[in-house]
C-alpha cells in the first residue's frame, strides 16, 4: 500500500469518532445567492436561530390561558407579534389600526399577537389593558422577556413576523406615523408591517427586513430575573413550564433521560434529585464555560428558574389551579421534523449480541433523488438507544456504500469511509434534529445516498437497530457558504499523543492565522474519557483576545453543539489558539482504567483523541478557496513535522509507515546534507505531501 493509501486509511478511521456539532462539518459547498424568506442578515439570522429553538415557551394571556406564539398550527403561514408596554402612548394609540390589520389578514393564514413584555405587569393589569384598549386579538405576558430577547425587540410598539418553523422574517415599525414617543402625525404614509406580510405570503422576502421602530423602551431582560419569587410556587403556573422548555427533550418516553417529567406527579417524584441536580448545575447538561461566548443553544438554567424549584421543593410540591397548565411539549413521532421532505427507515434490523467488543457499522439509505437539493436539516433516531454510542451521517456520491451494503448479507456494512464521501453531521444521546442556519445549506447531489456509520456498544442484553433519518429540503441555494477549522487537525492524530499513568497536566497546543476575513458562527471540542479542559481564543490582529469555547470540565458522555448568539468577527491575521488537556490520573472521576495505564492517539473509546472546531463563514465568497489551501498547508506542516522529527511520539500503525516513508523522503531534500530541515528545503516536502492530496482526504472531501 502506498503511503497516499495508508495516511488516507488511517485518517478516514479517524473521521469515524467525531460526534461534534451538526456546523462543524465542512467545506460546505459553494453556492449563488437565492431568495428565501429569511434573508442573510446577521440579526434576523440570529434571532431566527434562538427562535427555531424555542420548544416550550408558553406564555399566558390575561386569563391564564397558555398560548405558543412560535409553534404555528399548521394552517398559519406567518405569525405577527406585536411588543407593546401597557402604558406607551404610542403603542396605546395604534390599536384600531393593527386591529384592522389583523382583520384584513386573519383568512390569508396570519395570526397576530400583543405581546407586553414587562415584568411587574400582573394578569389583573393586563386585563384591565386589554379592556380599555382591544386589539381583537390575544395579549400575551411576556413577564420573563424570554420572547422579547429571542425576537431582538427593544422598543415597543415593534412588530416581527415568524415563519414556520420559527424564522424571523421582518422585524421593526409598523408604520411610519410615529416621530417621537406620543408624537407623529395622523395617518402614515408608508405601511411597512403590511408591505412585509404582502411579499412573504407572496412567497418572497420582506422589502426591508429591518427597520427603525420609534416608541418605548422595553424594560432591562435583567429586570426579569430580578423580580421576587411568587408567594406560592406550583407546578402548573411555575414549574411545569421550566421542564417543558428544558428537560422535557431528553426526560420523555422512549428517549435518553432515565425517566419522563412530563407531568406534576413524574416531577414531584424526583423532586429532590432535580432541585440537586440543577443546583450543582449537573442538569440540564452544558460544559461550556460561562467565560465562553453567549451561545442561542444555551441549555443552562437561569438562577430564577433555579430557585423556583428550590422553593416549589420546599413547599411540597404543590400541583396549583388545574386550569392554568400549560399543555406539554409536543414532539411528533418522537422526532422533531414532523413534516420531513424524505423520511427513511432501514428495511431491516440489525442484531446487537448482549457482550462482545464495539462494533462500527455502516447503514446505507439511498435518497432516490433525481435533481440536485439542498438540505436545511437532518434528523437521525436509533431505535435501541442503549445500545447506540454515536452515529455519523456521511454524504456518498460515489456509489460505493450501495455496492458494499449489497455484498454484506446483514444491514449495512463494516470498514472505512471512503475518501469520496463527505461527513455531514453527527448524532449523540439527546441530540435532536440538526439544523444549519438559515443562510447555509448542505448540497445533496441525485443519486447520493446518506451512510450511517453507527458506534455500537453490548448493553448486556440482546438488541435490534433499526434507525429513522429524517430530511428537511432548503428552498434553494443559500447565499453563504461555510469552512470548518480543526486544532489539532484530524483530532491529534499527527501530534503523537501519549498519554502516561498518572499524568494530570497533559496538553496538546495548536495554533492558525486567518488568511481571510470570516465570521465565526459555531465550535465545538472532541476528546474521549480523560480529557479534561478544552480552550480555543483568537487574537485579533489589534491584541485583543477573544475566547472562542472554554471548557474547563469536560464529559465526554455529553459532546454539544455550540452556537454563538452573535456571529463573532474573525479579521484578517487573526491568530487561533487551541489547547487540549487530559488527565490520566486517579484524582480523574471520569479515568476508566484504575490503576491508570499508558493510554495512546485510538478510535476506540478507552484510547484518546482530541482537538477543538470552529465553523466560519468567509466575508467574500472567493476567500473559501485562499482558507481552504490555508488548512491544507497547515495540516500538510503537521505532517512534514513527524517527517522531519520536529514532532515525535507514538503514531498509530499505518500512519506510522507513511510517516518513515516521509523521512525518506525528508532526507533526499535535505540539500546541503547536515540533518535539518530549514525553510527552503521544507517547502517542495510541504509541496509534495499537497501534491499528493493527503491534506485534502484528511479534511473530507466535498461533492
Amino acid at each position: 500500500m502506498t503511503a497516499k493509501s495508508w495516511i488516507i486509511f488511517r485518517l478516514r478511521m479517524a473521521g469515524t469518532v467525531l460526534a461534534a456539532a451538526a456546523f462543524l462539518t465542512g467545506p460546505a459547498p459553494m453556492a449563488k445567492a437565492a431568495a428565501a424568506t429569511v434573508l442573510p442578515v446577521p440579526e434576523l439570522q440570529d434571532a431566527s436561530i434562538r427562535l427555531s429553538r424555542v420548544t416550550g415557551l408558553y406564555l399566558r394571556d390575561a386569563a391564564g390561558k397558555p398560548w405558543h406564539p412560535v409553534a404555528a398550527p399548521a394552517d398559519v403561514k406567518a405569525t405577527v407579534l406585536i411588543f407593546a408596554l401597557s402604558d406607551c402612548p404610542n403603542a396605546n394609540r395604534i390599536t384600531p389600526s393593527l386591529s384592522r390589520l389583523a382583520k384584513d389578514y386573519a383568512e390569508r393564514g396570519v395570526r397576530f399577537f400583543r405581546v407586553l413584555s414587562e415584568p411587574d405587569l400582573t394578569p389583573e393589569k393586563a386585563a384591565e389593558h386589554g379592556g380599555e384598549f382591544d386589539c381583537g386579538f390575544p395579549t400575551l405576558l411576556d413577564r420573563g422577556m424570554e420572547l422579547a430577547a429571542a425576537v431582538g425587540a427593544s422598543v415597543t410598539p415593534e412588530a416581527a413576523i415568524l415563519v414556520p418553523p420559527g424564522y424571523l422574517a421582518y422585524r421593526g415599525r409598523i408604520d411610519d406615523r410615529f416621530t417621537a414617543p406620543g408624537k407623529g402625525r395622523a395617518e402614515p404614509e408608508r405601511e411597512d408591517l403590511r408591505l412585509a406580510l404582502d411579499a412573504i405570503l407572496a412567497g418572497s422576502p420582506a422589502p426591508e427586513p429591518i427597520t427603525k421602530a420609534l416608541g418605548c423602551y422595553l424594560p432591562d431582560a435583567g429586570s426579569a430575573a430580578k423580580a421576587p419569587l411568587p408567594d406560592q410556587v406550583t407546578w402548573n403556573e411555575h414549574i411545569a413550564p421550566i421542564m417543558h422548555q428544558h428537560c422535557a427533550s431528553c426526560h420523555r418516553p422512549d428517549e435518553v433521560g432515565p425517566f419522563p417529567l412530563l407531568t406534576a406527579a413524574q416531577t414531584a417524584k424526583r423532586a429532590k434529585q432535580i432541585s440537586e441536580a440543577v443546583s450543582s448545575r449537573q442538569m440540564p447538561p452544558w460544559h461550556a464555560d460561562r467565560e465562553s461566548p453567549a451561545f442561542v443553544n444555551d441549555r443552562r438554567l437561569p438562577d430564577r428558574d433555579i430557585a423556583l424549584i428550590e422553593k416549589w421543593l420546599n413547599q411540597g410540591t404543590p400541583e396549583g389551579d388545574g386550569t392554568l397548565a400549560p399543555p406539554p411539549p409536543v414532539f411528533p413521532d418522537t422526532l422533531q421534523i414532523s413534516n420531513p421532505d424524505l423520511a427513511l427507515t432501514m428495511p431491516e434490523a440489525y442484531p446487537v449480541p448482549a457482550e462482545g467488543r464495539d462494533e462500527y457499522r455502516n447503514f446505507v439509505f439511498p435518497l432516490g433523488l433525481t435533481e440536485d437539493k439542498w438540505v436545511r436539516s437532518i434528523e437521525l433516531r436509533p431505535s435501541a438507544r442503549a445500545v447506540v454510542h454515536h452515529v455519523l451521517v456521511f454524504l456518498d456520491t460515489t456509489g460505493d456504500a450501495v455496492k458494499r451494503d449489497a455484498q454484506d448479507p446483514k444491514p449495512g456494512y463494516r470498514g472505512i469511509i471512503n475518501a469520496g464521501q463527505q461527513f455531514l453531521v453527527a448524532w449523540a444521546p439527546g441530540a435532536g434534529a440538526l439544523t444549519l442556519p438559515p443562510d447555509l445549506a448542505w448540497h445533496f447531489p441525485k443519486g447520493s445516498s446518506l451512510v450511517l456509520q453507527t458506534h455500537l456498544h453490548p448493553s448486556g442484553k440482546a438488541e435490534e437497530e433499526t434507525s429513522t433519518v429524517r430530511v428537511k429540503f432548503a428552498p434553494g441555494p443559500p447565499p453563504f457558504t461555510y469552512t470548518t477549522i480543526q486544532l489539532p487537525p484530524v483530532f491529534s492524530i499527527l501530534r503523537g499523543l501519549e498519554i502516561p499513568p498518572g499524568e494530570k497536566e497533559y496538553a496538546i497546543r495548536d495554533s492558525f492565522v486567518m488568511p481571510v476575513d470570516a465570521m465565526a458562527f459555531a465550535c465545538g471540542a472532541h476528546a474521549h474519557m480523560l480529557g479534561r479542559r478544552m480552550n480555543l481564543t483568537a487574537t485579533l490582529p489589534d491584541g485583543t483576545q477573544r475566547i472562542l469555547l472554554r471548557i474547563s470540565d469536560w464529559d465526554f458522555a455529553w459532546q454539544e453543539q455550540y452556537l454563538y448568539t452573535d456571529r463573532i468577527p474573525l479579521p484578517k491575521g487573526t491568530r487561533l489558539d487551541s489547547e487540549i488537556v487530559w488527565d490520566n490520573s486517579r484524582d480523574n472521576p471520569r479515568n476508566p482504567t484504575l490503576p491508570p495505564v499508558l493510554v495512546r492517539w485510538g478510535e476506540q473509546t478507552l484510547d484518546e483523541m482530541g482537538s477543538t472546531v470552529v465553523a466560519v463563514i468567509p466575508k467574500n465568497a472567493e476567500d473559501n478557496e485562499v482558507l481552504s489551501k490555508a488548512i491544507e498547508e497547515h495540516i500538510a506542516d503537521q505532517l512534514v513535522d513527524l517527517g522531519t522529527g520536529k514532532t515525535t511520539g507514538p503514531l498509530p500503525h499505518g500512519l506510522s509507515r507513511a510517516v518513515d516513508l516521509l523521512k525518506g523522503a525528508a532526507k533526499f531534500l535535505d540539500a546541503n546534507h547536515d540533518g535539518v530541515i530549514d525553510d527552503t528545503e521544507r517547502l517542495p516536502l510541504r509541496s509534495t505531501v499537497i501534491g499528493m492530496g493527503i491534506p485534502k482526504a484528511m479534511r473530507g472531501s466535498s461533492p
